[in-house]
């Protein structure tokens, strides 16, 4: 029973309060959630990554409009992006967005506005979110607080990235914070967006964020989604991310996650092919070191004939870091003509990195085209000494191969200055821990 949450539940500030339905959502969320409690190695999904841990610290959710001024922050991504919305520990920060550029068909505003003026549009889309979701995203429903809004009429394309910045701040201890995003692309738009987690004064604070997400993404029919992630958190959160993508007939979905950061990381993603021609390609690269976990769930649901999928995963590990990756594909009765592939690498540097990698395939259908694969394994002995031979050091030579390793997997991200700004990132995250 989680005792501090029957507290919260008694005092808290619900943002629904003066919205029936959501203030139902909310309450209801809240106590299924205190029923069930945090998921625990029990748990098939959850067998290496284990967070009842965390109800034993306390965490208690941010009071609305915490912070104050924060207009002198400066980041390093923040100038170079035309639209922007920047968020503090959740809460969305005016004074550091920009967001008044956009075209008159796109909506582009947090979910806390979103609530107080288009309330129809929300509700149909949040309530449809919260059929695909339950554990943490039930948490996730009872504290909301903040988020993004994002909604692109018919034959709309977004020419430029749209940034969207999560900063955490950790300036009291054991907080807690639940961003709920929502976009909607509607048949025929494109947009690409660049969402990035960081964290300020990392190197002065020891406190514990727990940070929990939860994102749903609905594309329409013909419409092209570009979704690039970074997780660059603080040493001490505990980050939690939930991602739902719902695909209409020949829709395109391009997803890629970075993670570099966090104490400890759950990243779970489901997208649904639910209409002939729809494809997704998902890419992601986590770079772990000292005694970092991260583990990564993917879930591609073929409901259709005629969908693709393509999932490539890559992770270099030292240290004691602790990887996990689990990725299901699940063809459905009557999705014939599928294609589907799916691979995970590792890369272990130091005999106590630990990597539990689960590829999975389940077929109800009798013509696809279906592979999957992982591996796990240290730098090629044969390969260094080829390279040493030809006068390089054993430090270079490493450096060389580990490059090459995951060189792969951030040449798909096809925005060059974000590419070039993740490249950035992971060498020296590798340098910083060679």
């Amino acid at each position: 029973m989680n005792t501090y949450l029957e507290n919260i539940q008694k005092n808290q500030q619900f943002i629904g309060q003066h919205l029936p339905w959501l203030l139902d959502i909310q309450k209801s969320s809240l106590e299924q959630f205190i029923a069930t409690g945090f998921p625990n190695r029990h748990q098939e999904n959850w067998k290496y990554t284990d967070l009842t841990f965390l109800s034993h610290l306390n965490f208690q959710p941010l009071p609305f409009n915490h912070f104050e001024n924060f207009s002198h922050i400066l980041h390093p991504s923040h100038d170079q992006y035309e639209h922007q919305m920047v968020f503090i520990d959740g809460q969305f920060s005016a004074q550091l967005s920009k967001i008044n550029a956009l075209d008159a068909k796109i909506t582009f505003t947090s979910i806390k506005d979103i609530l107080l003026k288009d309330m129809t549009t929300l509700a149909s889309y949040f309530k449809q979110s919260l059929h695909l979701s339950a554990g943490l995203a039930s948490l996730n429903a009872a504290f909301l607080t903040d988020g993004f809004f994002l909604h692109i009429l018919k034959n709309v394309e977004i020419k430029s990235p749209i940034h969207l910045l999560f900063l955490s701040t950790a300036q009291s201890g054991n907080t807690m914070t639940h961003p709920r995003n929502i976009v909607i692309l509607e048949d025929g738009a494109k947009a690409t967006l660049f969402e990035e987690h960081a964290v300020l004064n990392d190197t002065q604070t020891e406190q514990p964020v727990f940070k929990n997400m939860v994102s749903s993404f609905f594309v329409g029919h013909q419409a092209t989604l570009n979704h690039w992630k970074l997780q660059a958190e603080s040493r001490h959160t505990i980050h939690i991310a939930q991602t739902h993508i719902l695909q209409a007939k020949d829709s395109q979905v391009n997803v890629q996650t970075v993670s570099l950061g966090a104490k400890m990381a759950r990243d779970d993603l489901n997208v649904y092919l639910n209409d002939l021609g729809a494809s997704c390609q998902l890419q992601g690269l986590y770079v772990l070191a000292d005694r970092q976990h991260v583990d990564h769930h993917t879930r591609i649901d073929h409901h259709a004939m005629h969908t693709h999928s393509q999932e490539n995963y890559k992770g270099i590990l030292k240290d004691h870091a602790k990887g996990v990756f689990n990725g299901k594909v699940m063809v459905h009765p009557n999705a014939q003509k599928i294609k589907s592939s799916q691979i995970n690498k590792n890369l272990l540097l130091s005999e106590t990195a630990e990597m539990n990698t689960k590829p999975e395939l389940e077929i109800y259908a009798d013509d696809v085209q279906c592979t999957h694969g992982a591996t796990v394994g240290q730098i090629d002995a044969d390969i260094l000494f080829y390279l040493r031979a030809r006068g390089l050091d054993l430090k270079e030579a490493t450096k060389l191969l580990v490059h090459a390793f995951y060189h792969e997997v951030l040449n798909n991200i096809s925005t060059k200055d974000i590419h070039d700004y993740l490249q950035i990132l992971v060498a020296k995250k590798l340098e910083d821990h060679s």
